[in-house]
């Protein structure tokens, strides 16, 4: 730290060390852990709970994760991969299984795949910003999910821009399409599963199963999804299941716990418990009309899926900044936060033509983001945050080597990316100001000292203090010293903190440490000095150094010589021009 370069005291340095630390202490207090709303990104939800961190709290990597690739993205995410659910997000297409997977992102060395695509709006109002949320899941390396943030931005119909509208009307617009004929109608059910918390589910039991007959938590959701199959048809069945919790490491050996009833929304314990999580499984039940007409052929399908609307990002960035969310509380999984950023360190965007800016809008819904402000803004979560920078590509990974904020291509082995720093501290305007204070403080300080001294002027000796201060004057300049170090030390370290911000802004914690280090070891200094102005040892010290006088009268006739009577020692000046004039 700071303190550490430039205290003029080791003692101070721990008294202000000492002071953060209860600081960061007495304001790191936890609550239960809140129940995230059914259907809700854990990722979002949490990012908009977390508002205020200790700065303890935040740190960077041992080693930056390099690079980050969105595949798919550029080239088109066809809806016909996608599907569209109703969430207290926004406006979610959740992706469908494929062998390959639809989209993955590359994170250093791991990867993820695509779950959902969600378009969230601020507000209902004309001018309310929107962003747009991809949510990447089953990560190779920890955390095990990511989301990219992307905001949107209103341009004109000149410019190049996304089919945003397109793409998101296919899947979750009106749609008008005329009945075919000889139509049958079918019953289609889906599953979603979302993660309540860690531990034990807060619910009736239906059915445990130890870990003979349960050896994966993929069982265990499969048996979940069975028994609500067997009461497919009927409204609030009671006995069917309505969540599970899979517990690897369960003392009494039931590894997978489903449960009935009521919608899981809680965990049993909401500090959470290591070894297993809470589950929440719905299920999706809709009807469609299929034609019996002659299925389509290969070719009318791949043109049918050509023809149909595609996401297609061009995105203008060049690095990445990965935050990701570390619960102290146990309260959530980790999760990486991506915000992706333009060449000129401005955060990129997903452009939207100007006339279909407004229908884009009213896809959105405004009731379910309002709802998970609220519950957000409610929530007491207490989060670490890992900061990390690193450069983004269109281009796989293996291709690109980060180095410093710009990607350039690599040849065919390609060494380890460089550690990315991601913040410059404001070094010299610092030192210099530390040190400038060190010298003014202390003399600020003594010269307030001198003006109120010589304005009380000098007291008469009491006998035990030869030095001419008596004990209430000491005390009265101790604390003139204790003021005027307070008062010089904020003001010089303010004012110089502005002077030097055309070179760089200081941080408010390094000014803070300047200003109890320059005013405290002035105080003490000041104080121990008065002290010793104020005892015997400095009298005697002085006083053998003092050359001192006498007026004396000579007798001529008989040689004698008498000591004239003399209230007080006089100065050698003085004596000089007595002296002087009785020749």
């Amino acid at each position: 730290m700071l303190a550490q370069r430039v205290s003029p005291s080791f003692s101070t340095w721990l008294f202000a060390v000492a002071l953060l630390q209860l600081w960061a202490h007495t304001s790191g207090s936890s609550t239960g852990c809140p129940a995230i709303p059914v259907g809700t990104s854990t990722a979002h939800f949490v990012q908009q709970a977390v508002t205020c961190l200790d700065p303890g709290d935040i740190s960077a990597p041992s080693a930056s994760i390099g690079n980050v690739y969105l595949s798919g993205l550029h080239a088109g995410i066809s809806s016909n991969d996608m599907k569209c659910i109703s969430t207290s997000d926004g406006l979610t297409t959740v992706a469908l299984d494929k062998v390959g997977g639809i989209s993955s992102m590359t994170r250093g060395s791991h990867q993820c795949v695509l779950k959902s695509i969600t378009a969230w709006k601020s507000d209902s109002s004309p001018t309310a910003s929107a962003e747009m949320h991809l949510e990447y899941v089953n990560c190779t390396g920890v955390p095990t999910m990511g989301t990219v943030r992307l905001g949107l931005e209103r341009v004109p119909d000149t410019q190049p821009a996304g089919e945003l509208l397109k793409f998101f009307n296919s899947l979750c617009g009106v749609q008008t399409t005329s009945p075919p004929p000889q139509a049958v109608a079918k019953l289609s059910m889906s599953f979603n599963e979302v993660l309540v918390g860690t531990g034990a589910c807060k619910g009736d039991t239906l059915t445990s199963y130890d870990n003979a007959v349960v050896k994966s938590k993929a069982v265990c959701r499969q048996l979940c999804i069975a028994d609500i199959q067997k009461y497919t048809g009927m409204i609030n069945a009671a006995d069917a299941c309505r969540g599970y919790a899979y517990n690897p490491l369960a003392a009494d050996g039931k590894v997978c716990v489903t449960y009935k009833g009521g919608e899981i929304t809680k965990v049993s314990n909401p500090k959470g418990s290591s070894g297993g999580n809470c589950w929440n499984v719905t299920e999706t039940m809709s009807t469609f009309q299929e034609s019996t007409a002659p299925p389509p052929s290969a070719e009318q399908l791949a043109q049918l899926k050509a023809s149909a609307p595609k996401l297609k990002a061009s995105i203008d960035a060049k690095s990445a900044i990965v935050q990701t969310y570390v619960s102290k509380d146990s309260c959530f999984p980790s999760f990486d936060w991506i915000t992706l950023q333009a060449p000129n360190s401005q955060e990129a965007t997903l452009k939207v033509k100007d006339s279909e800016w407004d229908e884009l809008m009213k896809l959105i819904p405004v009731s379910a983001s309002r709802k998970l402000l609220a519950l957000s803004q409610s929530a007491n979560l207490q989060a670490g945050l890992v900061v990390d920078h690193a450069a983004y590509s269109a281009t796989p990974v293996d291709q690109v080597v980060a180095v410093g904020l710009t990607t350039t291509l690599a040849p065919a082995t390609t060494l380890a990316p460089k550690r990315i720093v991601s913040h410059k501290d404001c070094v010299v305007p610092e030192v210099v100001n530390a040190l400038l204070t060190g010298f003014l403080v202390p003399a600020a300080t003594w010269a307030g000292v001198a003006v109120l001294f010589h304005r009380m002027g000098s007291p008469k000796s009491d006998g035990s203090m030869p030095a001419g201060c008596g004990k209430q004057t000491i005390m009265i300049l101790v604390c003139c010293a204790f003021l005027t170090a307070a008062i010089a030390s904020f003001v010089l370290v303010s004012v110089l903190a502005i002077v030097f911000k055309p070179m760089c802004e200081s941080s408010h914690h390094d000014l803070t440490l300047i200003k109890l280090t320059s005013g405290i070891t002035a105080m003490v200094a000041s104080s121990a000095g008065l002290f010793y102005l104020s005892t015997k040892h400095h009298s005697t010290a002085m006083g053998k150094k003092e050359r001192k006088y006498m007026i004396v009268e000579h007798n001529p006739e008989d040689g004698s010589v008498t000591a004239l009577p003399a209230h007080h020692h006089v100065p050698e000046h003085t004596a000089r021009e007595i002296m002087s004039s009785m020749a």
